[in-house]
């Protein structure tokens, strides 16, 4: 729908699993999840509601 901002939010889900010293692997997978659900809506940042949905989201893969 709206690719506004996917790259920065894939970003930022990588970066945040690198901090909290996941194995790179969960760190791209949540990098996946946060980028596939920002583009689906218009906008840049109203998709992710929440590190919950989005880690509900990467499981359901």
């Amino acid at each position: 729908m709206d690719t506004t901002g996917a790259g920065d939010a894939a970003c930022g889900g990588f970066l945040y699993g690198c901090i909290h010293g996941w194995p790179l692997e969960r760190c791209a997978r949540l990098a996946n999840a946060v980028g596939g659900l920002t583009v689906q809506v218009m906008g840049g940042a109203e998709a992710i509601l929440s590190l919950e949905q989005a880690l509900a989201f990467m499981e359901n893969d």
